[in-house]
This record gives structure tokens, sequence and C-alpha cells, in this order.
């Protein structure tokens, strides 16, 4: 075997099937895409690789849109499913954190980003600008702790199916947008990061506050401070920066259907307890207009197959509407249908990799 294949098979190992299969097919040939990302000398991220979930999914797909990120799946559900058909209204989907810019729209469009995290945390205002962009950051209603024992655990398998051969748990989370229509559509989740303390007050970060050493990976900015231990980061991937391009269109508004799954393993987890605190944070619309068609009908934005669809790069990914909120089923043990993931699902009970720092 050449050492263009064997190079290539090491990467599969840390990376997801679909950027495999692609580099696979170009294998001893050069490739035009820059994706994923490139460092320079200094560690910074130079390019993103951005990964198309804006195709509407549709239960005759044999894979709805998905992606794999560190050992963490990221898939828009089927509309026919459970979660396509969920009601998701305020006083339904029970969301632990709403994240809504605070910049105002008219002074950022259209490159408004968002960030925030759950927490317990308070302070007097205008302290709570700690909680970043948090959505009702004075009430406990939307914005509050959850406990590792309170997420429901996936069983997933070899096809996909709940039972079978090559097994593995993962915990769910469940995001619920609000953007507006036509083209303004889109929006990016240009980071996802989880995080176990054993209190459920912390409002310490290396965004708002000095006394909180950054992030030291390349592509962080964010890091939660005051005793929390970051658990999974779904840029710590070959080139190091992902972002997610989705379509709020895909569902009926945000009173039906859940417009993301992400799925952590639970292995990740492995030595905290049941009443551990898991903070969840979440970055949206840094993409903003980034990835939209040029003069000559191309984007600048790369996924792991090339450039982008005609449908993603006709959308603007910036936040441009209501607040995005994130949730967890109150049940546990949750299976998941045959056709939602993606193939070779026996590529999970590899090794999940950490860069080195």
């Amino acid at each position: 075997m050449n050492k263009s294949y064997l190079r290539i098979l090491r990467q599969c190992v840390v990376s997801m099937l679909v950027w495999c299969v692609s580099q696979f097919a170009m294998a001893g040939a050069p490739s035009s895409s820059t994706c994923p990302g490139t460092f320079d000398a200094s560690g910074n991220v130079l390019t993103t690789c951005y990964f198309d979930l804006t195709a509407a999914p549709s239960s005759t797909q044999t894979t709805p849109p998905n992606v794999m990120l560190n050992g963490g799946i990221f898939r828009v559900p089927d509309p026919d499913g459970t979660l396509g058909g969920m009601v998701v209204g305020t006083g339904v989907f029970d969301p632990f954190v709403r994240i809504q810019t605070s910049k105002g729209y008219a002074k950022c469009q259209p490159n408004c980003s968002e960030q925030g995290f759950n927490t317990d945390g308070r302070t007097s205002p205008p302290g709570n600008g700690t909680i970043l962009d948090n959505h009702d950051k004075g009430d406990s209603n939307w914005n509050h702790s959850i406990t590792l024992g309170q997420i429901p655990k996936i069983t997933v398998c070899d096809g996909g199916g709940s039972t079978g051969t090559n097994c593995q748990q993962y915990y769910e989370f469940l995001l619920d947008m609000n953007e507006e229509g036509n083209e303004n559509s889109g929006l990016s989740l240009d980071s996802f990061k989880l995080y176990v303390a054993g209190k459920g007050d912390i409002l310490s970060n290396s965004v708002t506050d000095a006394g909180c050493a950054p992030d030291t990976s390349p592509n962080g900015t964010f890091k939660l401070c005051d005793g929390a231990t970051e658990v999974y980061d779904m840029d710590n991937i070959p080139g190091g920066d992902a972002s997610l391009l989705m379509d709020y269109t895909n569902f009926s508004g945000s009173g039906k259907g859940v417009d993301l799954q992400a799925l952590v393993p639970v292995s990740n987890f492995a030595g905290y307890t049941a009443d551990s605190f898991v903070y969840l944070y979440s970055k949206f619309g840094e993409t903003g207009s980034k990835c939209t068609v040029a003069a000559n009908k191309s984007s600048p934005c790369q996924t792991p197959n090339g450039a982008l669809g005609s449908k993603a790069k006709s959308l603007t990914y910036g936040s441009d509407a209501g607040f995005e909120e994130w949730s967890i089923r109150r049940f546990s043990d949750v299976p998941i249908p045959s056709t939602a993931l993606l193939i070779g699902l026996g590529m999970m009970l590899i090794t999940r990799w950490r860069p080195t720092r």
C-alpha cells in the first residue's frame, strides 16, 4: 500500500466517513479542496471545513443529512420520524438554554453571531453579560443547569438500529432554531462544546472573565472555567475548525420539528456520576454571508467533497431572528431508526481522537 493510502487510512480513524470516502476516491491525484482546514506555523486555523446539512430531509433517503465530528453525530431528523414531528413550541420543548444575539440585528446583519451556555449562575445587572448572549438571562425557566443523569441515552449499532452488533451509547441534545425565511433561513453552528463540573452555577469564562485562561486549542476562543472540564468539542478534528450549515425552513417554523440532533458518546463522560453538572456551550451565525454565491457563481466555502451545493450557497448563515434553544427529552434509552445515521457505523468503535495540545 503506498504512502498516500496509508496517510488517508490514518485520517479515517479520526475523521468522518464521508470525508474518507472522498479522499480515497482522490488518492494519488492532487486535490483542489482546502478542506479540512489547515494550520499556520503558529497553530492558527487558516481555513474552515463546512458541512452542508441544508438539504431537506426525506423519509426515502438512505441517510438524512448528517455528519460525524470527533466521534459525535450531528443529524437533521427525518420529518416523518419522532423528532421531525415533535412539537417544539414554547412551554413544550422545555429548553435548558436559549441564545439570541444582544447586538441588535440592524447593527450586525448579515453577519450576526451569538453564543451562550446554560448555568444557574446569576449576577446583578449589568453583570449578567457574563452569560454571553443568553436569552432571558435573569430567569431560570429557559437557562439553567442540567445533570448527567437527566440526559437521555441513545443506543446505536451497526446499520443505525438500536440493536445488533458493535453497539455504542450516546447522550442526546436537541436544537430548535428560529430564523427568517428566503435567503436568510440559513444558520451556522460554529462551535459546540460540552463541559462537566461539580456545581451548576459557573459564570466564569474566557470571553468575559479576564481571570479565566483562554482556550489553548488553535480554533478555540471560548473556555468555561471555575472547575469545569471539557469533555467534547466538535472542532477537534483534522484541520481543527468545523462549521455546520443548517436551514430553518426544513421544518414548519419553530412550532414543529427538531432542527438538529446532536449525539455525543457516553464514553466521553467516563468517571462522572449522574449528579455531575453538564454545560453546553454553542456559537451560531459566525459563518454569516461568507458562503453566499459570488458573481462567478462560486462559493469560497469548502466541504469535504468540494464546493457547496446550490441550495447551501444561496443562503446566508447569520443569526437574524429569534432565539436558538437546546433541550433534552425527559426519558432515557431512546432508539434511533435504522435510516438515521451514517453508513458504516462500525467506525464509531474507533478510539476517540484528541489532538496534541
